[in-house]
């Protein structure tokens, strides 16, 4: 049995604005009434919902081939998930992001048989997740697109906008890659807009935090200062510890741009010190640096050099080599300026 043709598969969401896809059980309450029952969890918070549903009918090929290809559109995410997970293997990562872009191809070649609009939506949005990942943006920008030219649900369908707001972020930060960031940053705010929409406090953090980035390369540091504040406010009032400490050192760095040094060393004094309770080598490096180059503005070489030092280790702990080298650089060049 199934719902009515071009039914969306909700997004299901509870009272924190924490969302969660999940399987579904159906059962019969009578002839003609049916429900669906379900318990989700996102992070620490559970939540259980209960929805009600319309007629139902005996189910016909298009009904087949879309519940073939909403099978298909889970194993894609479930090997996205699993390549993008931390220490996994380079290979078997590339191995994982390979099969899931045929799985998401075989959910799109099946929606399109079924003519559903919302699964056609969500397999290209998914799909230019993981080439966003992959770093290929070109592709994920076209994948983006292509989500964002089906209509899926009414405008106020919450899971329908949860979905355009995954295609609209990901095409922001895809174009960034590509350099139209004027573009990029259009879709971040829809796509901001959209989480607040859909009241979701978690991704309305990460598209301010995107787009605090964003306004900080293109020199507009008010408004790059403003969505960072934002950020760290749903942060905080999400518990979410990990990414108040990397709004705060953005925003310590947009102060250090602005060259308002006493609020960057304050704000980068207080990210080293919450770092001790909360370790993070990359986000330590970045905020080590950055206090290297703060204290080679106020002219205090000692300090300079101390800091960049502590980048080091910090940069040496997280293994990245790129971070490495730009304060290396940075600690040769306050030497220069000391000979």
């Amino acid at each position: 049995w199934s719902t009515e043709p071009g039914a969306a598969s909700p997004t299901f969401q509870n009272d924190a604005g924490l969302a969660a896809r999940v399987q579904m059980t159906l059962v019969a309450d009578a002839a003609t009434v049916w429900r669906i029952e379900v318990s989700a969890a996102a992070q620490d918070a559970a939540a259980n919902y209960r929805i009600s549903m319309g007629p139902v009918h005996t189910a016909t090929d298009a009904d087949r081939q879309r519940a073939n290809a909403e099978r298909a559109l889970a194993s894609a995410e479930a090997l996205r998930r699993e390549a993008a997970t931390p220490g996994v293997a380079h290979d078997t990562a590339a191995r994982d992001a390979k099969q899931a872009v045929v799985e998401y191809e075989q959910a799109l070649r099946l929606a399109r048989a079924a003519e559903d609009d919302c699964l056609q939506m969500m397999a290209h949005a998914d799909l230019a997740r993981l080439q966003y990942a992959t770093a290929d943006y070109s592709k994920a920008v076209q994948s983006a697109h292509a989500a964002l030219h089906y209509r899926c649900g009414a405008d106020a369908d919450a899971s329908a906008a949860a979905e355009r707001g995954v295609a609209e972020r990901t095409l922001g930060s895809a174009l960034g890659y590509t350099g139209d960031l004027i573009d990029g940053t259009a879709a971040q705010e829809r796509a901001l807009a959209l989480y607040r929409q859909t009241g979701d406090a978690h991704f309305q953090a990460m598209a301010l935090g995107n787009l605090s980035a964003d306004y900080r390369v293109l020199g507009e540091t008010h408004k790059a200062l403003n969505a960072a504040q934002g950020a760290l406010r749903l942060a905080e009032a999400g518990g979410d510890k990990g990414r108040a400490l990397f709004v705060r050192e953005s925003i310590a760095a947009i102060h250090l741009q602005r060259g308002e040094l006493a609020l960057a060393r304050d704000g980068y004094m207080q990210t080293v010190a919450d770092l001790r309770g909360t370790p993070d080598p990359m986000l330590a490096g970045m905020a080590w640096n950055d206090l290297g180059l703060l204290y080679r503005e106020l002219g205090d070489d000692d300090q300079s050099l101390q800091a960049y030092r502590s980048a080091e280790i910090a940069w040496k702990a997280s293994g990245n080599s790129d971070g490495l080298t730009e304060t290396r650089v940075n600690e040769a060049e306050a030497a220069l300026d000391r000979d």
